[in-house]
């Protein structure tokens, strides 16, 4: 289904990212900080996110089975599938911000080739923006704002003070907080719930939800980035194949958004993840100052499926250091 996307899609995603730039407010969720995948071996991995994408190692992860590859001021976890599980592969799109694009075009050519056994492809170039397909088969849409002059940012006048000027001039960008980073996710889902899947969160978590359409909706994740859902033919496959995908986000007002999981039976403790955090108890999960949920529920019962690692914004983690260098 995501190449159903063709023509319309890079329209769409952008009319999406610009309607859910909120002058101010980012509402329950204050910021997505990681998306987790499992990957089927780290050589294909590595060449992909650092040597293609041109991400940063976080020198924490240099050994053992588990890459953090690090953008702006998020990351993407990536381990090793264990028990012969299949990599993680979003039925939707990944969609990152990058200062400029000729550099990444250069890095494909380089380190294109040595992927040529997966199912690594660059399938778009139209000026702003790359599409490519990863490895094991993510699609990722890439986004630069190569066309706007920088020089705009920094006027200003006596009619109007220069964080003005700025701040009018990060509307018009795709940049997460003025950089590189993971801009949105996009998610196919099944026909009838992308207004369902807004309004759980809004319920919730308290996000600030938009309607894009009668079938897409999307949700803020923080300053300038974004999940959104829009409805589509979902196969059991592509279900399956989403599994292990997490996204790790920070909230505010924790203790009532755990208590309400708990009214609502879906707070849930990952089995993979046991020696991190555990929510069963309410009392434990507020130790651990985070908890996870997976299912969407409503009065018709589950209808979505997607892994949350909630965190406190008193969590160790929360504005945590995370190195990056800006590709050359």
């Amino acid at each position: 289904n995501n190449m159903a996307m063709a023509g319309e899609k890079y329209q769409s995603l952008m009319d999406m990212v610009k309607a859910t730039n909120d002058e101010t407010d980012v509402g329950g969720v204050v910021w997505l900080e990681h998306v987790n995948l499992t990957i089927a071996d780290k050589e294909n991995t590595e060449t992909f996110y650092f040597g293609v994408l041109g991400l940063s190692r976080d020198p924490s992860k240099v050994f053992g089975d588990t890459i953090w590859a690090n953008i702006g001021r998020q990351q993407f976890h990536l381990l090793v599938a264990k028990n012969d599980d299949p990599p993680t592969v979003v039925d939707g799109v990944i969609g990152l911000f990058m200062n400029k694009l000729q550099p990444l075009r250069e890095r494909i050519a380089k380190f294109g080739p040595r992927l040529k056994n997966t199912k690594f492809a660059c399938v778009g170039d139209k000026k702003g923006t790359l599409e490519l397909i990863g490895p094991y088969g993510n699609r990722f849409m890439v986004h630069s704002d190569e066309d706007i002059d920088p020089s705009e940012m920094t006027v200003g006048n006596d009619d109007v003070p220069l964080l003005a000027a700025r701040h009018e001039f990060m509307k018009k960008t795709f940049s997460v907080k003025g950089g590189p980073g993971i801009r949105y996710v996009h998610f196919n889902v099944k026909k009838g719930t992308a207004h369902r899947i807004m309004n759980f969160y809004t319920r919730m978590l308290g996000t600030i939800g938009t309607q894009l359409s009668p079938d897409h909706t999307a949700v803020c994740m923080g300053p300038n980035v974004s999940l959104s859902f829009k409805e589509g033919d979902v196969s059991e496959a592509s279900k399956e194949a989403q599994k292990r995908l997490h996204v790790a986000i920070y909230v505010t007002n924790f203790k009532s958004k755990l208590k309400a999981m708990h009214d609502n039976k879906i707070a849930w403790t990952n089995p993979r993840f046991t020696y991190l955090d555990t929510c069963d108890d309410q009392e434990m999960a507020i130790r651990c100052r985070q908890f996870r949920f997976k299912d969407f529920v409503d009065d018709n019962g589950k209808f979505f499926e997607l892994e949350h690692e909630t965190r406190a914004v008193t969590h160790l983690d929360c504005y945590k250091n995370i190195f990056f260098e800006a590709p050359k």
